[in-house]
């Protein structure tokens, strides 16, 4: 199977890196299998198609470790790639203290107010599933709410 040269052609569609983890936990998946299901399959010349099935479902299965492995190695590379290629700019601090000043002094109702308390939590936990989740609260509100404090903020900052 390894030698066979269309398996080595699939094979060449996958990142190098990878290439022979896919390998060997096809290997180790036949070896698991019961011997007369090998036989089965080899008899009736669907082997092969089996065995590239299976690569194909290591490689693009969320949940294996594989997988999984690969793609946070991935995302890793990526974002140092992309931290050294861009200085990301920063607001000038006069921007920050405006913005802390405007969402200090709007809170003149309840409803102001608990847009200023989930703006700041996503200020400081960077995601609304996680503010959404702190306060259980839905994201989509959540969401909203953001979105609108920025705008505001945007049009009293930039003006």
């Amino acid at each position: 199977m390894y030698t066979n040269p269309e398996f080595q052609k699939i094979l060449q569609k996958i990142p190098e890196n990878y290439r022979d983890d896919i390998k060997q936990e096809a290997a180790l998946k036949l070896l698991e299998m019961p011997c007369p299901k090998v036989v089965e399959l080899f008899s009736k010349n669907n082997l092969f198609s089996y065995v590239n099935g299976l690569c194909y479902h290591i490689a693009v299965d969320k949940r294996h470790p594989l997988s999984i492995n690969f793609r946070s190695i991935q995302e890793r590379k990526a974002e140092e790639y992309v931290s050294t290629k861009t200085d990301l700019p920063t607001l000038p601090d006069s921007y920050s203290d405006q913005a802390k000043k405007i969402l200090s002094e709007k809170n003149k109702n309840e409803h102001e107010y608990l847009e200023q308390l989930v703006f700041l939590k996503y200020a400081e936990l960077g995601s609304a599933r996680k503010v959404a989740e702190h306060f259980k609260i839905s994201r989509y509100y959540v969401d909203n709410i953001v979105k609108k404090v920025k705008a505001e903020l945007k049009c009293t900052l930039l003006q």
